[in-house]
């Protein structure tokens, strides 16, 4: 039986096709969105390649990337820009985001920062606690950890990983992949001040929020 794939399409014009492997074998695959209309013979070259981008399957995609060139360079309907939510009930992210840049001296000035956005109860599946958004230069915290259970510490540490993402440059892994968190970013990840103790932290907020999954 093959390894499943999941699909995401973006908007991304500079990088067409992101494969990433994750734990159970499966794929995690970003494509932009000029794939949804690809033709049988280009999608079954697109299951190849993800699997085994050798030169054939790199080509492939090429040469179906070179026939939309037009299409791709137009530009997409800009994304409602939802308003910025700093301040949280418990912390503030503006004054985490300049704590953090200035203990580890990092520029970033054109970093935003914000709670995500609150949903309703729906069944737990995974948890994303921070994000980086490259195009927006917007970090985004899961509210998850805007409650005093969670040690403020925790909330530096997200937010440290996170504006990494946007000061350490990607690498390209075997085969043209995509990897973000390369060997340097590692290196700088573990210099967080608290970093085992945030590390232990995640890993039993996590088991904790699974464990509650469903109710």
């Amino acid at each position: 039986m093959r390894a499943p794939i999941r699909v995401i399409l973006t908007d991304n014009r500079s990088s067409m096709i992101t494969v990433k492997r994750l734990q159970n074998r499966s794929f995690q695959v970003r494509l932009h969105r000029i794939f949804a209309q690809a033709e049988p013979a280009t999608l079954a070259a697109l299951a190849r390649f993800i699997r085994r981008p050798d030169r054939k399957n790199r080509k492939a995609m090429g040469d179906f990337i070179a026939r939309h060139l037009e299409r791709i360079r137009e530009k997409p309907a800009r994304k409602r820009a939802l308003p910025l939510a700093v301040r949280g009930k418990v912390y503030h992210l503006g004054e985490i985001l300049e704590q953090v840049k200035q203990a580890y001296q990092i520029p970033a000035p054109e970093v935003r920062i914000s709670w995500g956005q609150r949903r309703g109860k729906r069944k737990f599946r995974a948890i994303r606690l921070g994000s980086f958004d490259e195009e927006q230069k917007l970090i985004r915290v899961h509210p998850l950890l805007d409650r005093k259970q969670v040690p403020r510490f925790f909330v530096e540490y997200i937010v440290y990983h996170e504006l990494l993402h946007a000061v350490v440059p990607e690498a390209r892994a075997a085969g043209g992949r995509r990897a973000s968190h390369t060997r340097e970013f590692k290196r700088r990840e573990k210099l967080f001040a608290r970093y085992r103790e945030a590390y232990a932290f995640e890993k039993r907020f996590v088991e904790e929020r699974w464990s509650r999954r469903g109710s």
